[in-house]
């Protein structure tokens, strides 16, 4: 645990000099990682629990390793936004080192309607499992979507609604081909 002051005095107690902290709080690590993020720095990813899209933060989150300060003091594990610019992670690289990761996550988030509850409908429609997207390499599915995301740096529904609105298509011809044909003109 971790302890704020503010203010620390020296006082005599039974001939013995004693620190005594005055206004002490408890602080729990988790919320300096959270309030003090400026100071912290972080491990790479880990790798279990898995990255996930947050809908409330319209973000692919992921876990790691924080430490606060210059002594890097662990904070333990939390959960953070997946770093934009991770180059060290041994995934598949998309143009400029940037991870594949975060595309896949939402890659994945769109086809079970997490990241547009439109689809959400759909999403008992799928022709093969959303978890394919994660999964398989090279699959020309996988690749069609999840390289169309990259290409166009889309992770997060703020991004995705940024480039339906100068191309309403955008997207659309990589996701059909996941879909039920019954369910094309549904999704389109």
């Amino acid at each position: 645990e971790l302890v704020c002051f503010s203010e620390l005095t020296k006082e005599s107690q039974r001939s013995k000099q004693v620190l005594i902290m005055r206004h002490a709080t408890r602080v729990r690590k988790r919320w300096v990682a959270t309030l003090c993020a400026g100071a912290c720095s972080y491990s790479t990813p880990l790798e279990s629990p898995a990255p996930r899209f947050s809908a409330q933060r319209d973000a692919v989150m992921c876990h790691a390793r924080a430490f606060y300060g210059r002594s890097r003091w662990s904070l333990g594990v939390v959960e953070i936004p997946f770093p934009a610019d991770l180059t060290s992670w041994n995934a598949p690289l998309a143009k400029g080192g940037v991870s594949m990761v975060r595309f896949r996550v939402f890659a994945r988030a769109l086809l079970d309607g997490v990241a547009v509850p439109r689809l959400k409908p759909h999403s008992n429609h799928l022709l093969h499992a959303s978890l394919s997207v994660s999964a398989q390499f090279g699959s020309p599915r996988v690749t069609a979507l999840v390289g169309v995301l990259a290409n166009s740096g889309v992770c997060s529904v703020a991004a995705l609604r940024d480039k339906l609105a100068l191309d309403g298509t955008f997207v659309l011809h990589e996701l059909l081909p996941w879909y039920s044909p019954s369910r094309h003109h549904e999704i389109a």
